[in-house]
Parts: C-alpha cells; structure tokens; sequence
C-alpha cells in the first residue's frame, strides 16, 4: 500500500495545476471586468505565463531533468501557491503581469517534471500511466470553473483557493515522494546540456515533425480553453453557461486520456491521433456554429473527447525516440506547446475584438488542418509505425 502511495503521488500536483487553469478560464470575463480588458489584454495575460513557462522549459531540457526532479517539483508547487495567494491579494496590474510570469515559471516546472516522474515511476504499461496522468489532470480540472463559480465568481477568492489546494497537493506529493527527495540535489550530471543537446535531439528521426504537431495541438486546445468561458457566456449571458461549456470541454479532454489508456497497446499512435483529430475539427466546428447551450455543451464534450488523446500520445511518441531522458522528453513535449501558448492567445484575442469571439475561434480551428496533414506524413514513414 506504501510503495502504491508512492507512485500515486506524482498526479496530484498535475491535478491541482490542471484545475488551476480551468479556474484561470473561467475567470477570463471577470479580470476583463475588473482590470478592464479587452481579449488582447487577457491573451497578454496568457503570453506573461506562458513566457514563464519557457524559461521554465529551457531550464528543464538543460538543467532541471539532470536533478533530483522530486525536489525541484517540491520546491515548485510550494512557490506556485505562494504566488497564488498574493495574486489574490492584489490589485495592481503592473504587478499582476509579474506574479502571472513567476507563476508560468514554476508551475511548468512542476508539470513538466511531474510528467517525467509518472515515466520515472512506472516502468511498465507506461502509455496506461501517461494517459491516466493526462485524464487524471483534465478531470480535475472539470471541477475548476465550478469552484469558482461557488466561490462567486471573485477573483482574490478564488485564486486564494487555488494557492490552498497547490499547497495541500504539494504536502501529499512530499508524502509520497520523501524517500526520493533525501538523495542528491543533483542526480545525473551526464543530463546537464544546452543548445547542442537540443539540436541533437531535434536530429532524431521523426522529432521535427512531431514538434510541429505539438505545436499546432497546443494553438488549437490552449485557445479553446482559453476562450471557451467567454463563448458560452455570450450565448445568453449566463455565468452557469460558461462553467458548462468549458466542463464539458474538459470532460471530453478527461474521457479522450481514459480512451487512449486502453486502446493505446492495439492501435498504433498515428492512426489514433489521424481520425480523432478529423473527428474533433468536425465537433468543434459544429459547436461554434451552435447557438444552443445544450448543444454547445455536447459537442464541446466530444471535441475534447477527440482532442484527449494527442498529448498522451505525442508523449509516449516522444519518450519511445528519446528513452534515456524522460526529463528532456517531457521539456520537449510542454516547449512545443508553450511556443504555442506564446502566439495563440494574443493572436486569437486580438482578432476576437474586431470579429468576436466566435470566429476568431472558428480560425484557431484551422490548426487541425496542419495536425492531420502531419500526421498523415508520418504515418506514411513505416518506423513511426507501432
């Protein structure tokens, strides 16, 4: 049972990050409301944290993946809450970038790592294992816009929570992980490198073009996420509506992991990520044309279905051409998607306050265009093939 604990308590910090972003969604509206703000401004918001979190990558691939990774996620996640807190407390906007930018800094930091450890950890069935952690994360996450909404959409309140609830899962995370945080700060210096170690890897057969797919996953999934709140709202102009739309955005992303967990060892990557990123650039069209809440809602659940298994598979992709570094596998994985985090948002918000939010996302969906075609070529290179 101990040993079990153990294992288990690398999601927990993921989870809890998860949900924080859905609560960072959700409160899209209100911090546009209370700092006013246009879609611009909070995709500037984004970009702050996403800028981070490249920094966060870059010392990750570099540094971080040739230390003691339990205590760098430790040490992580207590100064994500600590920064939380303070955003909750603050009203300065000058500061706000500030605390947004350390908070992408560290928070990556922990989601990388604690993405590498479930590799580290679980050493057998591990496309099981990575697609639980993802499906584990989206549903956590599930629970984000309604703990906000219970809190009453305030701001200092919720984000105050959220500092609360990173801290209670970093407690658990020290639980579980102690026995590894006692051995050496630095664990393998033959992982340190730099940007020759990221050119080596980028050489690998086939790691281009699965860049680029996380690229364009990433510009699709963190925009709809992002914006999705506000598209449900203005359907009628209820706050209830956008907690529901982006839950069940989530719960699709939730149920998608689950899905890719099992079918993973029978279906080869490539042809799961082939169909079900057709499938969700179909739903997810038909949802934006929709003006019926009910409706938004189902299809919301099942773009996020199709999306669900990209990021576990490009993962176990990922760690099948790199083996020897789950650390740099992980960097990899999130520095695609923060490079997207750093265009997406700003863009998509800047073209939503001419047109509106409904078209803009329309064009961010776009992106399924380059996934599909990707992995349509890659498919066709018999050794990416399981």
């Amino acid at each position: 049972m101990v040993k079990r604990f153990k294992k288990f308590s690398v999601y927990p910090p993921v989870m809890m990050l998860s949900m924080y972003f859905a609560v960072f969604s959700y409160m899209v509206p209100v911090m546009m409301e209370n700092f006013s703000m246009d879609y611009k401004g909070i995709g500037v918001i984004s970009t702050v944290q996403f800028l981070g979190g490249l920094v966060a990558q870059v010392l990750c691939f570099s540094v971080f993946s040739a230390l003691n990774k339990s205590k760098v996620v430790f040490i992580s996640l207590a100064a994500v809450t600590v920064c939380l807190v303070w955003l909750g407390f603050n009203n300065v906007l000058f500061l706000l970038y500030i605390l947004f930018f350390i908070r992408g800094f560290f928070g990556n930091t922990a989601n990388t790592l604690s993405n590498a450890l479930v590799t580290d950890v679980f050493d057998r069935r591990k496309e099981f294992f990575v697609g639980l952690y993802h499906a584990l994360a989206a549903g956590a996450a599930i629970a984000g816009p309604y703990l906000a909404l219970g809190l009453g959409s305030d701001f200092a309140i919720s984000f105050i929570a959220m500092g609360g609830i990173i801290g209670v899962s970093a407690v658990l995370f020290w639980l579980g992980m102690r026995k590894e945080m006692k051995k050496p700060f630095v664990a393998d210096k033959s992982r340190f490198g730099g940007i020759g170690k990221i050119f080596r890897l980028l050489g690998r057969e086939g790691m281009v073009l699965l860049m680029l797919i996380i690229f364009f996953c990433s510009f699709a999934q963190n925009t709809i996420v992002l914006y999705i709140t506000s598209f449900g709202l203005g359907i009628r102009g209820i706050e209830a509506d956008g907690a529901f739309v982006l839950s069940m955005f989530l719960g699709g992303l939730f149920a998608g992991s689950m899905i890719y967990s099992f079918i993973a060892h029978r279906i080869s990557v490539m042809k799961i990520m082939f169909y079900f990123n057709i499938l969700a650039l179909g739903t997810l069209t038909a949802m934006l044309l929709s003006g019926n809440v009910l409706a938004v809602g189902i299809l919301a659940l099942a773009g996020g279905l199709f999306l669900g298994a990209n990021m576990p598979g490009l993962f176990v992709k990922l760690s099948d051409i790199v083996p020897e570094d789950s650390g740099a596998v992980s960097a990899l994985l999130f520095f695609g998607s923060i490079i997207a985090g750093l265009v997406a948002p700003i863009t998509i918000g800047a073209i939503a306050d001419v047109i509106g939010i409904r078209y803009a996302l329309l064009i961010s969906l776009s992106a399924f265009g380059a996934i599909i075609a990707l992995v349509a070529v890659l498919r066709r290179r018999r050794s990416m093939l399981e």
